[in-house]
């Protein structure tokens, strides 16, 4: 499997990095090769990256931890079993950047919500791939907006997200230390983010 955790800007949108939803940053390679692959094929499904996980245990031959919620690849890749079907691996594509943006994709279909300015996008990936025309405010697409808005906000609880943002940047902090204490000589290979950085990770 060859991929990356994710992709560049580089002035789309008149961004730089990485952390946006648009599919410049989130949709990244995904190359399979190995026995049995068909060569060159092109696979028109959208997936998770943490797929790459149940595929490779399937391929192992050990059992899928019942708590992990993503698929095995493998019936897209061979075209056989259930899963086969591009379009049925997943109804609906979701992504988030920490508690200030939030996305779904439902076939050709894509909303952000950006929650603390209360604004959300919609475009249409089909007629629209580079994301540029937002159709949220166009009353034909009054109906699809809604629909995608109810699907993002259902079972978002903010204090969980922030809860999580909290535990992942103290995770990072005490990985930072441990790797200067077992290894002073390379310095500060990970900066720590500062300590008041909790207090900056809050939702309205």
């Amino acid at each position: 499997f060859f991929t990356a955790d994710h992709g560049l800007a580089v002035g789309h949108h008149g961004l730089v990095g990485k952390q946006n939803l648009y599919d410049h940053s989130v949709r990244v390679p995904f190359i399979v090769k190995g026995p049995g692959v068909a060569k060159g094929e092109r696979i028109p499904a959208r997936i998770y990256l943490q797929d790459i996980m149940p595929t490779t245990l399937e391929l192992a031959g050990v059992p899928k931890p019942p708590h992990v919620d993503f698929h095995s690849l493998m019936p897209l890749i061979s075209g056989k079993g259930e899963g086969a079907r591009a379009d049925v691996v997943y109804d609906a594509i979701y992504g988030a950047y920490l508690e200030v943006q939030r996305s779904v994709t439902v076939g050709q279909h894509k909303l952000l919500l950006y929650p603390k300015i209360r604004r959300v996008q919609l475009f249409d990936l089909e007629a629209d791939p580079q994301e540029l025309h937002d159709l949220s405010g166009d009353p034909d697409h009054t109906e699809i907006r809604q629909r995608l808005l109810d699907r993002v906000l259902n079972g978002w609880d903010p204090d969980v997200v922030r809860g999580e943002a909290v535990r992942s940047l103290q995770d990072y902090r005490f990985v930072a230390q441990w790797g200067k204490a077992i290894q002073p000589e390379l310095g500060e290979t990970m900066e720590a983010p500062p300590p008041h950085i909790e207090q900056d990770v809050e939702i309205l």
